[in-house]
């Protein structure tokens, strides 16, 4: 059972693929801003009629890329949809403990509890074993919340 829960891709409210790739868009933006400013001020500077621009300068519009990608970050979140479901109903009904249930479905006893509580919603293939193991299908234990 130890070797299942540590090979288990279940995470609890993280960022998921779609929030790791918006943020590495928005840093590549920073960056990529960043470079081209790098870039024209050294070829500013060795152009023979441009100006001696001072770096005092060049900060800011660096500063000012990368809060806007900060700012593209916080607009893009995705936040998980909440979801109510009826596992702890469905396991009274079989009258097993936390314990019991999480054995059947290969998980820890905390996992069952977080499920229950609404702190953690479960990946797909945990989902389909619990609705497999109450022989209900995934709809009728789980809902997305009103809020």
């Amino acid at each position: 059972m130890l070797a299942a829960q540590a090979n288990a891709p279940y995470r609890v409210r993280g960022e998921d693929e779609l929030q790791q790739r918006i943020t590495l868009e928005a840093l590549s933006f920073a960056f990529g801003g960043t470079f081209v400013v790098t870039f024209s001020y050294g070829f500013l500077q060795v152009g023979a009629d441009a100006p001696d621009l001072n770096w005092m300068l060049v900060w800011p519009v660096m500063g000012v890329l990368w809060i806007a990608g900060g700012i593209a970050v916080r607009r893009a979140t995705v936040e998980p949809a909440e979801m109510k479901n009826r596992l702890r109903v469905l396991r009274a009904e079989q009258e097993w403990s936390q314990a019991a249930l999480a054995e059947r479905l290969e998980v820890s006893r905390q996992t069952v509890n977080a499920v229950e509580t609404g702190r953690y919603d479960p990946s797909l293939p945990l989902a389909f074993k619990i609705a497999t193991v109450f022989g209900q299908t995934i709809e009728e234990i789980f809902e997305p919340s009103d809020g």
